[in-house]
C-alpha cells in the first residue's frame, strides 16, 4: 500500500495524534436499485473521532472500492483521550436536490483506539455491520485501514485514562449527513 499523498487535519485535542488511512471495503450489498444493472453503490466512508467528522471521496458504482493515495482518505486526528473510540461507517452517496433524500448507510464499526501500540503500522481489516448490539448480526462487507498512534506524553497517558472522557459534540451541515453521523453513533 503506497502512502497517501495529502492529509486531512482534524480534532482539538493535544494527548496525541490518530492517523488513518481508509484503503479499501470489500464485498458491499449493491444499495442502488435502478433498471441499470451497471450502477452499483457509490461508497464513501464517513469518520467521527471525539469532535470531529470527516469524510473520504466517494467511489462510484463499486462494490469492492479503493481509496487511492492521492484521493481524500488520510485522516489525522488529535486526541484529547485515550480511551476515545474510532467510529468509521460505510454509506452509499445518493445524489439528489432533495434535501430529504437520505445517504443509505451500509455498515459501522467501532475501533479502541487505546488498545493499540503508539508508533506503530497496523494494517486492520473488520467485518462491517449495521448495529453493534442487535444478535444475530449480518455482515456486510469488511473494510481495510492503515492507522497509527501517537501519544505526546505516555506517563500522562496513564493518567488521563483514569478520568471520564469529555462528551464531544459534532456538527454537520447537511441533514443527510446528520443522519450519517447519528448510523455511526447509535447503529441502524
Amino acid at each position: 500500500f503506497e502512502p497517501s499523498g495529502s492529509w486531512v487535519e482534524a480534532g482539538t485535542g493535544g494527548a496525541g495524534a490518530l492517523f488513518v488511512e481508509i484503503i479499501g471495503c470489500d464485498g458491499l450489498p449493491n444499495m442502488d436499485r435502478s433498471i441499470n444493472p451497471k450502477d452499483k453503490t457509490d461508497a464513501f466512508v464517513t469518520a467521527i473521532f471525539e469532535d470531529a467528522i470527516i469524510s473520504t471521496d466517494v467511489i462510484p458504482d463499486c462494490l469492492c472500492p479503493r481509496w487511492l493515495p492521492w484521493t481524500r482518505r488520510a485522516f489525522k486526528f488529535q486526541i484529547s483521550h485515550p480511551t476515545s473510540p474510532l467510529l468509521l461507517g460505510v454509506h452509499d452517496w445518493d445524489v439528489s436536490t432533495n434535501p430529504s433524500t437520505l445517504h443509505d448507510p451500509i455498515g459501522r464499526v467501532a475501533i479502541m483506539v487505546g488498545n493499540f501500540a503508539p508508533n506503530t503500522e497496523y494494517v486492520l481489516h473488520y467485518k462491517l455491520y449495521d448495529t453493534a448490539i442487535v444478535e444475530p448480526r449480518k455482515e456486510l462487507g469488511t473494510i481495510t485501514i492503515r492507522m497509527v498512534v501517537e501519544w505526546s506524553d505516555t506517563r500522562k497517558l496513564f493518567h488521563d485514562s483514569l478520568a471520564f472522557p469529555n462528551r464531544f459534540h459534532v456538527n454537520v451541515q447537511l441533514q443527510k449527513n446528520l443522519r450519517a453521523a447519528y448510523f455511526l453513533v447509535e447503529g441502524g
